[in-house]
């Protein structure tokens, strides 16, 4: 039996807008006019990622990553995700 923990709008919305938001990436996050529509596609049954697009360039196609972006390795960001494994 699957247990569904909580609505995909949810989790996407963790994944996408709630992240752009507190990182302050203006433009990222969502889809509307003006952004700037990078766009992830996963395996609706595995929720590996497929398919990425940024910037308008193509980052993973088929589950490959094909370009290495090299943007942040001279920042001073540090991102760090928490959080516990249920079951």
């Amino acid at each position: 039996m699957k247990r569904e923990l909580a609505p995909i709008e949810s989790c996407l919305r963790c994944a996408t807008t709630n992240t752009a938001s507190v990182l302050k990436l203006a433009g990222k996050g969502e889809l509307r006019e003006g952004a700037d529509a990078d766009i992830a596609v996963v395996d609706r049954s595995t929720w590996k990622l497929r398919h990425v697009v940024a910037g308008g360039k193509t980052m993973m196609r088929d589950g490959v990553v094909v370009v290495t972006e090299t943007s942040m390795a001279n920042t001073r960001r540090h991102i760090e995700l928490h959080g516990k494994k249920n079951g």
